[in-house]
């Protein structure tokens, strides 16, 4: 919605990109510290993927061709479907 989108963008501008770690303390990366984690995880774990996205949601910080992962093909002994009966 419109007002989602307004509070997100704020969000974003009100919270700078991180340049030093805070995980320990806040428990967030910064934008190296991310793309390093997700490697890892797509290196271990092949269900995971990074994606791209649209170039208009891009974010500067991150490498075009790692901007959000994705799991795919994740085996499930039941459906969400099958939990609203």
């Amino acid at each position: 919605s419109m007002a989602m989108n307004i509070l997100r963008n704020a969000r974003e501008w009100a919270t700078p990109v991180l340049q030093n770690s805070a995980f320990l303390e806040r428990g967030v990366l910064t934008p190296d510290e991310f793309v390093a984690a997700g490697d890892q995880l797509v290196y271990r774990c092949p269900t995971w993927q990074w994606a791209s996205g649209e170039p208009s949601k891009r974010k500067p910080h991150l490498p075009a061709d790692k901007q959000y992962l994705v799991t795919r093909g994740v085996p499930c002994r039941s459906r969400v479907s099958s939990l609203s009966n």
